[in-house]
């Protein structure tokens, strides 16, 4: 589900890249939004893949059940992020890399957040890699000054919105 244009009344869960995303993945990234403020864009970085990918944890990732997404927020360390993941009470795993890490495969820094089986968003999987670091570790609470926060809802889905480069309708 591509988004192709930022909501005039408010920035969106965008896919430039077009991973495949399953919809309730898509539907908890819109509501993370909400969460985190519309001023902020999310970007999918990873979405579903098939069993024979080399990233993450091959056959038994969440991306192959296509129950999870990798995201960025730009302008927001991914340790915010990852931590507002938690807060939110939307997903059943989240799980931090840190800027700059590069992982055996070829992964690189993102936050992971998924639906999983078998956890809560009150019990999540959880576990985070900081730069440099080969084992996976806890995802540290974020101390720095709060750059996301809640803003007032969207506004109603009936207000028509109009695709790039081209004027709202009359």
């Amino acid at each position: 589900m591509p988004t192709t244009y930022v909501d005039p009344f408010g920035l969106d869960v965008l896919n430039p890249n077009n991973y495949p995303v399953s919809p309730d993945v898509m539907r908890a990234l819109e509501n993370f939004n909400d969460y985190v403020g519309r001023r902020h864009d999310i970007v999918i970085t990873g979405g579903d893949r098939s069993c024979s990918s080399q990233l993450g944890s091959g056959c038994n990732s969440q991306h192959v059940q296509k129950t999870a997404a990798d995201i960025k927020i730009p302008g927001i360390t991914h340790l915010e992020t990852a931590n507002a993941a938690l807060q939110c009470g939307l997903f059943s795993g989240v799980g931090w890399y840190e800027e700059g890490f590069l992982g055996p495969n070829g992964e690189g820094p993102h936050v992971h957040v998924d639906l999983r089986a078998g956890r809560t968003p009150t019990n999540p999987a959880t576990w985070g890699y900081a730069k440099g670091s080969k084992r996976a570790g806890k995802i540290p609470p974020y101390s720095g000054k709060p750059n996301l926060g809640r803003v007032p809802p969207r506004p109603p889905s009936n207000i028509p919105h109009s695709p790039p480069n081209q004027p709202p309708p009359p």
